[in-house]
């Protein structure tokens, strides 16, 4: 597991935990779950329902000692591959985690709606939020700029398709809000008339 640390203050982390309580789901990659331990649950100092927690994870590599996997049978944990892998789906089964199958995030998405999630965060990084946002699947940001500065060349979008600026979706910003010492951002998906226009 990986050596992450917070970036955000506790006002902002309580904030994450205000949202989460209003979704029906909280989505990851398993690069989070292998790099963060997260639990993607509600913790707040009152009683909330729990959203169900989704992990995307092809090969399998979610370990059972991770977080999700220790309280799935308290909080429902449901997680889609392709991994074929008996020995690594009868471990996590027996853990209380529900397996699905990933052939595509669309995929994902359709049945995710089947099962009643109408509204779903996702929590994840720069690999899987680019591929929600180059699906088009995104209609509302929510982003917490801290004010520490981090070297390197990580981002939260990496896209490489190629194509007109109009062509790429456009959000823009609905409220700014100070929480803490850092800044809240709320962006919302430009609505398109009938033939596209913004």
């Amino acid at each position: 597991q990986g050596d992450s640390k917070w970036v955000t203050g506790k006002e902002a982390r309580r904030d994450v935990h205000e949202l989460r309580a209003t979704v029906d789901a909280v989505l990851t990659g398993v690069g989070t779950v292998l790099a963060d331990d997260p639990g993607l649950n509600v913790r707040l100092d009152r009683e909330t329902t729990q959203p169900l927690r989704i992990v995307l994870d092809r090969d399998l590599r979610t370990p059972l000692s991770s977080q999700l996997v220790r309280t799935a049978t308290d909080i429902p944990v449901l997680l889609y591959t392709t991994s074929d892998d008996q020995t690594k789906r009868d471990a996590l089964t027996a853990s209380g985690i529900e397996l699905a199958d990933y052939t595509s995030l669309d995929a994902v998405l359709q049945d995710v709606y089947a099962r009643g999630i109408g509204r779903l965060l996702v929590e994840a990084g720069p690999t899987l939020v680019t591929s929600f946002l180059d699906g088009q699947f995104v209609e509302e940001w929510v982003m917490y700029q801290s004010p520490r500065v981090f070297g390197g060349r990580s981002g939260f979008y990496r896209s490489h398709q190629e194509g007109p600026l109009d062509a790429i979706e456009k959000y823009t910003v609905q409220s700014v809000e100070t929480i803490g010492a850092d800044i809240k951002f709320i962006m919302r998906k430009e609505e398109s008339d009938v033939h596209g226009n913004r």
